[in-house]
């Protein structure tokens, strides 16, 4: 689960960076939380649709993702029966969400071993 937790974090850290590339004002970026699902909500506000598209099933994926990271459940043991993502499926959402706002945002992504 940690893997998933920084996954999510990333997830987190990349749509507020294109919030906060499109609004540039920082301190409006602590009222969505860690709520991935409303970050998106306002990412796609602000047109990250125009560099990052996402099928239904990275939405559903997200939500789940988002869900978890809200409720910390990735960050600390919680006992009790739980939905998790497969971690391929979020790792393509992750790298899907990663190499479409990097470049608008300013960063630069090192290639991968393995990647193409």
């Amino acid at each position: 689960m940690p893997a998933m937790f920084l996954v999510a974090h990333a997830v987190e850290l990349a749509l507020k960076a294109y919030i906060l590339w499109s609004d540039g004002e920082k301190s409006n970026l602590k009222k969505y939380g860690h709520d991935l699902q409303i970050c998106w909500n306002e990412a796609v506000k602000r047109d990250v649709t125009a560099h990052v598209s996402l099928t239904a099933q990275d939405l559903a994926i997200l939500q789940l993702l988002s869900d978890l990271h809200i409720s910390t459940e990735l960050r600390y043991i919680q006992t009790g029966p739980k939905q998790l993502p497969t971690f391929g499926s979020l790792e393509e959402l992750c790298e899907r969400l990663l190499h479409g706002i990097s470049p608008v945002v300013g960063w630069r992504l090192k290639q991968m071993p393995g990647r193409p």
